[in-house]
């Protein structure tokens, strides 16, 4: 698992296995952290919508009581074959889900 965040307070942080590792590299292709890389694949979105049309559209009132900027962040959910290549031996391959979020 990892997360990436850009902007004025730049943070990127990953964990394997439940442990923590320091990432040297995260980009469009995948991620880094020291030898081990995983790689992404072409993806295809599986939902693309603001927090408000998409996550938030069937809470009803509960919706309301988020500010209307958190309401409109833009979530981009997507999914690639991934391919985990580790010094330890040979790469493993499988899905992998990821998420975008852009603040207004």
């Amino acid at each position: 698992m990892w997360i990436e965040w850009r902007g004025s307070f730049p943070l990127a942080r990953g964990w394997c296995n439940g442990t923590a590792c320091e990432l040297s590299a995260v980009d469009p292709d995948g991620i880094r952290s020291g030898e081990t890389r995983l790689w992404f694949g072409p993806e295809r979105v599986l939902r693309q919508a603001s927090l408000e049309q998409g996550t938030l559209a069937g809470a009803g009132c509960g919706r309301r009581l988020l500010p209307r900027r958190l309401r409109q962040i833009h979530e981009t959910r997507c999914v690639c074959r991934g391919r985990l290549n580790t010094p330890a031996g040979p790469a493993d391959e499988g899905w992998v889900v990821h998420e975008r979020i852009v603040l207004p």
